[in-house]
């Protein structure tokens, strides 16, 4: 099936009859798709799935990691994360003023603290990583959420230390 590309995100998998299997997933290149004979961008997979007898194992994200949380608001956050938008995934620093801090709000962003490490440790590390998969996997509207962001953290973390 050609499907969006948020099919190949664990939150939509998870919503499919657990007997599904995915045996396959192509991600799409862009401008595959055409409209009024002009080339559009739509983020797309082709995935082959196959109905089984057994459920399949289904993968879950980390909601929670003990390096940083994500708070509620910006005067308890050491930095934000913007959630939404072509720059999902882009470590934000906060101006010294916090009223004055425009394009910054909660609906578009991850207000983070760290709790166990620096922030400016915490921050490296968001910097390491790489969002682009990830904002690829999202329709219209390129997004990371709170999941993506843990698994992502703890994959950079987990890959630097095996590496030491």
């Amino acid at each position: 099936m050609i499907l969006p590309a948020s099919f190949g995100k664990v939150s939509v998998q998870r919503q499919l009859d657990p007997r599904f299997e995915l045996m396959h997933q192509t991600d799409l290149p862009d401008e595959t798709f055409y409209r009024e004979a002009k080339p559009i961008r739509i983020n797309a997979c082709f995935q082959i799935w196959k109905r089984g007898l057994q459920p399949r194992q289904i993968r879950q994200l980390p909601s929670k990691h003990n390096d940083f949380e994500v708070v509620k608001t910006l005067g308890n956050a050491d930095f934000v994360i913007r959630r939404i938008g072509a720059r999902a995934g882009d470590v934000i620093e906060i101006p010294d003023d916090r009223t004055a801090a425009r394009g910054l709000s909660p609906s578009s962003n991850y207000y983070v603290r760290a709790t166990n490490v620096a922030p400016e440790q915490i921050k490296s590390i968001f910097h390491a990583i790489d969002f682009t998969e990830t904002r690829k996997k999202s329709v219209a509207v390129p997004s990371v959420s709170k999941p993506e962001l843990v698994a992502l953290y703890h994959e950079v973390v987990r890959q630097n230390w095996t590496a030491c």
